[in-house]
């Protein structure tokens, strides 16, 4: 028993070794630095500024999921966008396919972010931020990550508790 738990333990903390982002990039995660990324709209964020609230969408142009959410995220944006900092960041798409989600053809499309679009052009923000989570949204206050989720979970009444210092 008491090897199988060494094992056990041992192949735990050479996984936690082997992926040092995993191990640490969760709520309570101090925040300074945005991962090295580029910017097809939108001015570049290189460092959190620690009086400032973010809002940072994780997606890609083939997750279903994270396209429903957009307008819902559009409404937080025109809602809140004087007092949260909000951030669409792709993770697996090439310049190309945001490019073509995005080419203008005169018309307001809701499933369009109105924010500042980043992609992941280098894999930095896969290896710091992403690799656990996947398509998530991240909270950041005081350089601080206050909530990972779903956008399904967050609404108006806890975006305004983050502003407000009563959520999470």
């Amino acid at each position: 028993m008491k090897t199988k738990l060494k094992s056990y333990l041992l192949s735990i903390i050479v996984w936690l070794t082997a992926y040092p982002a995993l191990a640490q990039f969760q709520v309570g995660y101090k925040v300074d630095k945005y991962p090295d990324v580029a910017w097809i709209k939108g001015k570049p964020l290189t460092k959190f500024d620690k009086d400032k609230i973010y809002l940072i969408e994780v997606w890609s142009t083939t997750c279903h999921n994270c396209i429903e959410e957009v307008p819902k995220l559009n409404q937080f944006y025109e809602k809140f966008k004087d007092q949260i900092v909000f951030i669409s960041q792709s993770t697996y798409d090439f310049k190309e396919e945001i490019e073509r989600y995005f080419k203008d053809d005169g018309t307001v499309n809701p499933y369009h972010q109105r924010f500042p679009i980043a992609y992941d052009v280098n894999g930095d923000f896969r290896r710091n931020w992403s690799k656990k989570f996947g398509y998530q949204w991240y909270l950041i206050r005081d350089n601080e990550v206050i909530w990972i989720g779903y956008g399904r979970h967050l609404t108006e009444e806890k975006l305004q508790g983050v502003i407000d210092r009563k959520f999470p």
